[in-house]
């Protein structure tokens, strides 16, 4: 009996890692940056989260005729999943509508935390858009 418990104990952790997105954020509280010992970041680095965006938008909008910053703020919770998606500053409803797409599809980031314990924090991206930037991207394909 206690063997079973004990192969149990040690396959959660593993099962924990490969789980699906949680259907609701693991907060309890959701920390400013200035209470943060680091603050969350996605796991490749901002060069990279960028490269990610900009693949992931869809340019059928007509992105290419827009240009200016649309600022997303989002919660990152102790997973590192991100939620409450929300464009605090706009170009284009539909500009707006993709990059939200696109961070929705982002995997999981590494977590904000305070003295080395993962705790939910607030993010605000800007994410640029500057005209002739869909002929840019799509030649990088």
């Amino acid at each position: 009996m206690i063997k079973k418990y004990i192969v149990l104990f040690f396959l959660f952790p593993f099962f924990a890692l490969h789980a699906e997105k949680p259907p609701f954020p693991l907060c309890n509280h959701v920390y400013k940056n200035d209470q943060l010992t680091s603050l969350a970041e996605y796991a490749e680095g901002i060069d990279a989260m960028y490269r990610f965006i900009y693949k992931n938008l869809k340019w059928e909008c007509g992105a290419n005729s827009y240009e200016g910053i649309v600022l997303v703020s989002f919660t990152v919770d102790r997973l590192g999943n991100l939620w409450n998606i929300e464009i605090q500053q706009t170009v284009a409803p539909c500009l707006d509508l993709e990059v939200v797409k696109a961070f929705k599809l982002m995997p999981v980031w590494r977590p904000a935390t305070i003295n080395g314990v993962n705790v939910c924090s607030e993010m605000s991206i800007p994410v640029r858009f500057r005209l002739g930037w869909e002929e840019i991207h799509q030649r990088k394909k």
